[in-house]
C-alpha cells in the first residue's frame, strides 16, 4: 500500500506557508538533509522537499522559457542518447535542472 494512502503527506502545488517554511530550513541548515526538511515543513516528504528545492526554488535555477540554442542543444544531445538528464543539465548550464531539461517535450 502506498504511504501516501495515510494522507500524512499532501500532494500536488506547494502552498505558500509551506514554501516558506522550506526556505527558511534551507536557509538556516543547508539544503542536505531533507529528512529534518521533511519533518520542519510538515505536510510534505523528503523527496518532496528535495525536488522542491532543487528543482524551482535553489538561487541559480533558471526558470525561464529555453532559447533555440537551449532547444536545439539539448535535443541533439538527447537524441544521441549518450547522456543522462543530469549530464545534459550540466552540458547546457545557465541554470538549467534535470527536470527541467527531462520536462521540455521531446521525445528520444
Amino acid at each position: 500500500m502506498p504511504k501516501y494512502n495515510n494522507r500524512k503527506y499532501k500532494l500536488g502545488i506547494f502552498k505558500v506557508e509551506e514554501t516558506e517554511k522550506l526556505k527558511k530550513f534551507v536557509e538556516k541548515n543547508g539544503g542536505k538533509n531533507w529528512k529534518r526538511a521533511s519533518y520542519h515543513v510538515g505536510t510534505r516528504d523528503a523527496k518532496q522537499c528535495r525536488e522542491r528545492w532543487c528543482n524551482h526554488l535553489m538561487p541559480g535555477v533558471n526558470k525561464s522559457r529555453f532559447t533555440p540554442e537551449e532547444d536545439n542543444l539539448v535535443t541533439s544531445l538527447v537524441l544521441s542518447g549518450s547522456m543522462g538528464w543530469y549530464a545534459i543539465a550540466e552540458r547546457v548550464g545557465n541554470g538549467r535542472t534535470a527536470n527541467s531539461i527531462k520536462t521540455i517535450g521531446i521525445d528520444a
